[in-house]
């Protein structure tokens, strides 16, 4: 089934629809909005019709059930998804460290849109580090190379200082015997 990391199984398609459904951040943060207004209206109503409380007790009544309703609803609701986009937030910015071994734990992730995007984030991470590591692999190769290049460039350096020394050995041994053929010259001339 799209979407499921199972690649076979003994669970029909229904099942695997009910295991692996998205819901959206919508209808996630949309139920306990419902309730936390359901449970505000039961109780206001409650305290209007039930209570026999002078208005102004009443009016105090209904905005403390107010503020229980949006400290439940922050609590059941935006707090939680908080919560999961700051652990994805950790895993990508500074606080990761750099650290291409960290991942987001699937088994805690939603079936929602941060669900989808820590799975995102997970695959994303897994490619980076294999670019990475032949990044390293490539660097290496080319580290060792230019080892190599050097150490052949330093064997080049001293066989050409060996031929230098060489020529210069004959350009002295060549200028003896020119010295040694002009004498010989010189003596041919004398004698003839």
């Amino acid at each position: 089934m799209p979407g499921s990391p199972d690649r076979w199984g003994m669970m029909c398609e229904a099942d695997l629809e009910e295991v692996y459904r998205r819901r959206s951040l919508s209808y996630g943060l949309m139920k306990p909005c419902l309730a936390t207004m359901t449970g505000l209206f039961a109780c206001n109503y409650t305290i209007q019709h039930y209570s026999g409380l002078a208005q102004g007790m009443t009016d105090a009544m209904e905005v403390l059930g107010i503020v229980c309703a949006a400290a439940l609803f922050s609590l059941l609701g935006p707090k939680r998804l908080a919560q999961r986009l700051s652990e994805m937030t950790g895993v990508i910015l500074a606080e990761g460290e750099g650290n291409l071994r960290q991942r987001l734990d699937i088994g805690q992730m939603a079936n929602d849109e941060t669900g989808d995007m820590g799975r995102w984030l997970n695959s994303f991470i897994d490619n980076l580090e294999s670019v990475v590591g032949q990044v390293v692999k490539a660097s290496r190769t080319v580290g060792a190379t230019n080892q190599m290049m050097l150490g052949r460039s330093q064997e080049a350096g001293i066989t050409s200082a060996e031929v230098a020394e060489a020529v210069h050995c004959m350009m002295i041994i060549v200028e003896e015997q020119l010295g040694e053929i002009q004498q010989a010259s010189a003596s041919a001339e004398q004698m003839k």
